[in-house]
């Protein structure tokens, strides 16, 4: 399985993983499944962490590059947000979902709003 992760997952991954749910658990340690991080979910951790929103070590950072795949933005994942409902207007989260629909990978979030397109895979954190 491919899977992309929401900003929150990640966080909880490393920070709080009993937040996530027993099939989102088991998902990530699953070593067979590819997850990636896109760079829009580091981009908003960094900008949380320097507005003083978050507090998580500088070694995050470090931790994605090994744990997860990255996925860079992408000139067809910015033409693909064009195509999107509105449904969600978080800029962050409509670049996931653009960037899931391209890739073809499964979302993994708990984001009430981002749940609501119907015509996406996703794995409920």
């Amino acid at each position: 399985m491919k899977v992309s992760l929401d900003t929150h997952v990640a966080l909880w991954w490393y920070q709080n993983p009993k937040l996530l749910s027993k099939e989102a658990l088991a998902i990530m340690e699953n070593d067979e499944n590819t997850i990636y991080l896109s760079t829009v979910v580091v981009w908003e951790i960094m900008i949380k962490k320097m507005n003083s929103k978050i507090k998580v070590p500088d070694t995050i950072f470090d931790d994605f590059k090994v744990d997860f795949i990255e996925l860079p933005i992408m000139n067809t994942h910015v033409s693909e947000i064009g195509k999107l409902k509105m449904i969600h207007r978080d800029p962050f989260d409509r670049m996931l979902l653009a960037q899931a629909r391209v890739e073809k990978l499964t979302l993994m979030t708990r984001d009430k709003d981002i749940l609501k397109y119907n015509d996406f895979q996703f794995i409920k954190a």
